[in-house]
Formats: structure tokens, sequence, C-alpha cells
């Protein structure tokens, strides 16, 4: 027989999802530097609200409001563990570690104006033009996803780093926040290789020209992402099948191909790897062109795998866990003495 006092664990228990979801997006939707700010939300929604329409999903009748917010999608398990890490990692991660990678940069700097200097290049000390300007911006956008491509196709390849990885492609469903449904040693690599690449740009472009301030903007960021967060990123980790002409989907990436990326379908495996340019991966041999008006997707990892990361402590705990095997493994292999020959 139930008691009020369970009656009212029960409604705690139906309410939290609600609250982390609303907490959650309330501290990143108003963050301007972000590709989940209010304005790029709307953007990709609006988009989304567009391509319901224009063609809608097969197999599915209700409304768009419905398909695109659906509570079987946004209140899911693995959704609220989203919201949970990412609560996790804006406390602990982004206002503690990711001040001090902030600082690196300037190391880099330094180190290419030091190399420049003992190789005896001299200043130009021209000043910055357009071109240039557009150069810089190019540059920069360019070799910062080259870094997140390579850093992302380790991440697959290598078993050690593998384990790291997982707790990204172990999100069963998908929102806007599974984008940052990472494990804080993922982030700071990732955060450290970006602002790598970014400030060698910027210690090259600086040392020719110092007149130079910064990338083109808009909106106070650099143009490139500008137009990468109008267009849609947001749908990238979605459920919302959008893709672009094929020409298109040789630069860009759509969110068709990043949801191919995390599908269970062994023939998407190791695809897709770009974050925002498909470049590299038509590059390296590893883009995948939807072709299709739909595919029947899934996400996640194998059952076996899926149990292990179902909670904020294991989606922690359980990439360490797996990592220390792999390396335990390892070590114990190289310090076993080579058997006999016959």
């Amino acid at each position: 027989m139930s008691t009020g006092s369970d009656y009212i664990e029960a409604k705690i228990k139906s309410a939290l999802p609600f609250a982390f979801l609303i907490i959650s997006h309330l501290l990143i939707m108003s963050e301007d530097h972000s590709r989940m700010f209010w304005p790029y939300m709307i953007a990709s929604y609006a988009i989304a609200f567009i391509a319901y329409y224009v063609r809608r999903p097969l197999k599915y009748q209700g409304s768009a409001t419905h398909y695109m917010f659906t509570k079987e999608v946004w209140l899911h398990r693995s959704s609220v563990n989203d919201y949970t890490l990412f609560i996790f990692n804006y406390i602990i991660y982004f206002h503690m570690i990711a001040l001090y990678i902030m600082h690196y940069p300037y190391f880099v700097e330094d180190g290419v104006t030091d190399l420049f200097q003992l190789l005896g290049l001299e200043h130009t000390g021209k000043q910055a033009g357009w071109g240039v300007i557009i150069l810089f911006t190019l540059s920069t956008l360019m070799l910062a996803e080259l870094a997140y491509y390579l850093l992302h196709r380790a991440y697959h390849e290598i078993p050690f780093l593998w384990e790291l990885h997982k707790v990204h492609h172990s999100a069963e469903v998908m929102t806007p926040l599974t984008y940052i449904r990472s494990h804080p040693i993922d982030l700071f690599l990732q955060q450290f290789l970006r602002f790598s690449s970014i400030a060698f740009c910027n210690g090259v472009f600086l040392y020719f020209y110092p007149s130079i301030e910064s990338v083109y903007t808009i909106a106070g960021i650099d143009a490139g992402l500008f137009i990468y967060y109008i267009m849609g990123a947001n749908l990238h980790h979605s459920h919302i099948w959008i893709r672009f002409p094929a020409w298109m989907e040789r630069i860009l990436i759509s969110p068709a191909q990043h949801q191919i990326h995390h599908s269970t379908n062994p023939k998407h495996f190791d695809l897709n790897y770009g974050s925002m340019i498909a470049l590299y991966d038509w590059m390296f041999k590893s883009l995948y062109i939807p072709t299709k008006e739909d595919e029947d997707i899934s996400f996640g990892l194998t059952p076996k795998e899926q149990l292990k990361y179902n909670s904020l402590s294991q989606l922690l705990i359980e990439p360490i866990r797996g990592m220390y095997k792999i390396a335990a493994k390892n070590i114990k292999t190289k310090m076993q003495p080579p058997r006999p020959s016959k």
C-alpha cells in the first residue's frame, strides 16, 4: 500500500528529468560563445520546422512540434544523463580546468615567434588588408578542424582512446546537448588541440602582420563558426534527419552525416569524423554521404556495453577503468619473457 511519502518521492523522481533539462539548457543557452546560444537554437529549429513540411519524415504522421520535441527523446534516460553530465562539466570543467587551458595558447604563440626569429625571418610590418584577414580566418578554421579530425579519428582507431570516447557514443537518443556528452579528459584533449591550433595560426600571422587584431567575426565570433551555427549545427546531435545537396556534403557536414557517424549499423562505423567540414573526410576516405531521404538508424553502443554507461558515476568512472585495463594488459604483455623457439 503506497503512503504519502511514496507519492511525494514518485513525484520528485518524475520531476527530476524536467529539472535537469531546464537547468542545463538555461546554463548553456545564455552563453553567447556557445553554439547552443538561444539565437542559434532558434535558427536550428526553424530549419527543422521548414524541413519537416518540405519533406515529412517517413512513417511519421504527428505534428512538427511533437516530432522535434517529443518527450520520448528529450526525457529519455540517456538524455537525462546528458543533462547531468553537462551540469557536472559546467561546474567542474568549464569553470576550473578550462581556465588553465585558455592561458596555454600564449606559450604556443611565443614558441612560433621564437622559432621564426631563430630562422632569421623578418617582420613585414605591413598593414593587414582584407585578403590577409580572410586568409587568417580560413587558416584558423581549417587548422582547428584538422586537429579535431585527427583526434576524433584517433579516438575511434586506438582502443585506449576509444574507451574515453565511448561516453559520447553511449547516447541512445540525441538532443543538442549530446554535443557536450563527453568525459572531462575528452573535453580537455579537444580544447587543448583546438586552442593550440588557433594559437599557432595567431603566432604565424601576428609575426608577419603585427597590426592584425583577430579573425573576421560576425556577432562577436569567428565568421566560419557563425555560419556553421546558424546553418543548423544544433541538429547534428538530434533525431532530425536533414541532408544537404551531395556536392555540399563534400564540403560541409550535414546533420544526417553526423547521425550516420553515431549509427549502430556496422556499415556506418568509423565514418564522417569531421565536426563542421567534410573536406578532410573526403580527402582521407572516411566520408559517407547519405543517399536516402531517410535511414532507419539507432544510436548507442552494443547492449552489453550500454549497461556500463547508464548513470553519471558510470560515465565518469567506466572510461578510466577501461583505459586502465588496456594499459595494464599491454604492460603485462611487454613484461612477459619471449617464448623459447622449438
